[in-house]
């Protein structure tokens, strides 16, 4: 399932891989973080942030590195190139896609992630905007964010195992876009709360 919805993303990697690509601006300035990973000067902080279009309206940067580790080992194995920081972002999104299918179909089974409702209408919007040759800093985070908002209903629902996902996939969407911050937080603070109850009811009749 996972690798039949990523096949847009397969044939747009494919597509891009002749004639060579050149990255500019914001996705060179991502190359050069990749290349840095694990050397005397491994990234601390995140992808370059615009607040703008225009001159003088440049940013600094997203608040953390976590998206440059987590491409890099596929980064390397594709021969650390822009092709392969391009392939990079897509096993990403595979990946996100795989546990986004497992985790729908662990609430409510076959009906969300086949039926008339099904995961994958929800998520095509975000699979369209997930293409490799749009701009990372927006990209990596959109798929990684359904996956914390179902990781946070199933904590709701008491499935405990899925609290680490959510607290990876949250962390990882912050750390790659800070637009996501106040989200994250007011979900994160709705799980934890709804997990201190559950914990103080479980306490009350243990």
């Amino acid at each position: 399932m996972p690798w039949f919805v990523s096949i847009p993303l397969l044939v747009t990697l494919g597509v891009l891989r002749h004639p060579r690509w050149y990255p500019l601006a914001d996705q060179a300035d991502i190359e050069l973080r990749l290349r840095d990973v694990w050397t005397a000067h491994s990234p601390l902080t995140g992808l370059y942030s615009r607040l703008g279009a225009g001159p003088g309206r440049e940013g600094s940067r997203h608040p953390g590195p976590l998206g440059f580790y987590a491409m890099w080992p596929v980064y390397r194995v594709f021969g650390a190139n822009s092709w392969a920081m391009l392939a990079s972002s897509v096993s990403l999104h595979i990946v996100a896609i795989g546990a986004i299918i497992a985790t729908a179909y662990r609430r409510s089974g076959i009906a969300l992630v086949g039926g008339d409702h099904r995961i994958g209408c929800c998520s095509h919007p975000l699979l369209r905007a997930s293409e490799p040759h749009r701009p990372l800093d927006t990209t990596l985070p959109a798929l990684w964010w359904l996956l914390f908002v179902l990781a946070v209903w199933s904590v709701l629902c008491e499935d405990m195992v899925f609290f680490l996902i959510a607290a990876v996939a949250g962390s990882f969407c912050v750390q790659t876009d800070i637009g996501y911050v106040g989200l994250f937080i007011g979900l994160g603070s709705v799980t934890i709360a709804a997990c201190v109850h559950s914990a103080s009811i479980r306490g009350w009749h243990g």
